[in-house]
């Protein structure tokens, strides 16, 4: 009985796996952003890498990898949303911000560092209650427990916060600060 043989990997396989090595932490930010739980971003850049893998002969040297890469994960991540497999931890109209036309762009890096920001400028309050329902991937009862607050009080508070986010954003994108 013999093993099967895998063949040697063609230099279209390997010319992507090279660049999504060097593209690998933009990726992770992306999909920071959008899939709370580390352990499921982790199966999503996984996936990821087995399809850009897969269809590497269809990506042309030149063109713009991250662009084709970050396509890949977004349909990643709205398949795994579909499929019920990723707890949608963010509103819905926050994945479609984000989702959007960003990943394909360079604006999606500066939308994440703005976000970021963002958050930096909230209350410290507004900042934990962020942190316990996204980083941590706590229900809003969990985190109304946690805070000692009723679950519609959270609700509240969240879709605030959001939307303070969403606007601060828009904000940090048509106005942004003069370069050192």
């Amino acid at each position: 009985m013999s093993l099967s043989h895998h063949s040697d990997p063609t230099p279209d396989v390997l010319l992507v796996q090279r660049l999504f090595v060097q593209e690998i932490s933009s990726l992770r930010g992306m999909l920071w952003a959008l899939v709370p739980d580390p352990y499921r971003l982790d199966d999503i850049v996984q996936e990821t890498f087995l399809t850009v893998t897969r269809k590497a002969a269809d990506f042309e040297e030149g063109t713009n990898f991250r662009a084709w890469l970050f396509a890949i994960a977004r349909y990643k991540v709205l398949h795994s949303l579909r499929q019920g497999a990723l707890e949608q931890a963010l509103a819905p109209e926050v994945i479609e911000m984000l989702l959007a036309d960003a990943p394909e762009t360079e604006d999606f890096d500066e939308r994440l560092l703005h976000l970021r920001d963002c958050v930096q400028k909230l209350p410290p309050q507004a900042r934990n209650m962020l942190r316990l329902r996204y980083e941590n991937a706590l229900s809003i009862a969990d985190v109304a427990d946690r805070l000692g607050r009723q679950v519609n009080s959270i609700k509240v508070m969240l879709s605030r916060v959001r939307s303070t986010l969403r606007k601060c954003v828009e904000y940090a994108q048509l106005h942004p600060a003069p370069k050192p």
